[in-house]
């Protein structure tokens, strides 16, 4: 079902892969790359009804996966076309993170601090980013002194 599922979306069918997709996660529910790829589908659909779903599935996979940037921007993708700036600026924080992007990180992390509720637990992971970034900053700042030269 998840290569069916797969085919389509390569062949630009992404709305028949929905279902092989949904299919192959009620087989395998453990499994966040398969999740992953069914909320791609969900988004790349960019139909509104179906934007709650790939946030639902996106959420479960980078719970499942937490070190996976792709499922991080796809589900910053799928928060900004719910017009959730703040749950998307700390989404693309994460994958910003994994991926050693430091401006990024920066950012994205001021801008969800700046947009979620304070003392939310995403306004709280947003200041753990915050201060993750502000613990690497130095390294950052060698290495493009390093590139410069």
């Amino acid at each position: 079902m998840e290569l069916k599922g797969q085919l389509l979306i390569e062949n630009g069918r992404v709305r028949a892969a929905l279902e092989p997709l949904r299919a192959a996660v009620a087989q395998a529910p453990d499994e966040p790359q398969i999740r992953t790829l069914l909320g791609r589908a969900l988004v790349a659909t960019e139909d509104p009804a179906l934007n709650d779903e790939a946030i639902r599935e996106l959420e479960l996979a980078a719970h499942q996966d937490p070190d996976s940037p792709f499922t991080w921007h796809q589900l910053g993708m799928a928060y900004h076309n719910r017009g959730d700036e703040g749950m998307a600026s700390l989404a693309s924080a994460e994958r910003a993170a994994l991926a050693g992007d430091f401006p990024s990180l920066v950012g994205n992390a001021q801008r969800a601090s700046e947009v979620l509720d304070k003392g939310s637990p995403a306004w709280l992971r947003a200041q753990d980013l915050l201060v993750l970034a502000e613990s690497h900053r130095a390294d950052y700042e060698r290495a493009q002194r390093r590139r410069l030269q």
